[in-house]
């Protein structure tokens, strides 16, 4: 069964959040209606009620537009990914293909960083089997 994982799950919170922007907004700047007073009120009624619906409308579709753009920005900066556990070196069946990308740049050369790197990478390689495909790539500069 897979799962629904988030890199920085803050992010979600954020666009819940900043997704209340807009209806705060909404709620804020709500015109109220003003009474005119005319002799021929009722053909001014007419003509204003089936722009108010329409106008209505437009007006929550846009609201309900920028909540889900603001709730969606939220989501895709959390960086959310489908997988079963985060561990990349765990079995799941089938055959599994395993990139070692190894860091040869001169930093790498700070205390053991280096031999440190190079045992992880010996101990990912380790645990694969002989169907399994695995590539290892050395960069620097």
């Amino acid at each position: 069964m897979f799962g629904l994982g988030f890199l920085a799950p803050l992010f979600v919170a954020a666009g819940v959040i900043g997704a209340s922007i807009p209806i705060i907004l909404h709620l804020l700047n709500r015109e109220r209606a003003r009474q005119l007073i005319f002799s021929t009120v009722r053909f001014i009624q007419m003509s204003h009620q089936t722009n108010v619906r329409r106008h209505k409308l437009k007006r929550w579709l846009l609201l309900l537009m920028r909540i889900l753009i603001l709730a969606l920005l939220g989501v895709a900066f959390a960086r959310p990914f489908f997988a079963a556990s985060p561990v990349i070196t765990q079995k799941i069946g089938g055959k599994r293909n395993t990139v070692i990308i190894l860091d040869t740049s001169y930093s790498m050369q700070y205390k053991e960083v280096f031999e440190d790197a190079k045992a992880e990478g010996t101990k990912i390689l380790g645990g694969l089997d002989s169907t399994d495909a695995a590539c290892l790539f050395l960069s620097s500069d």
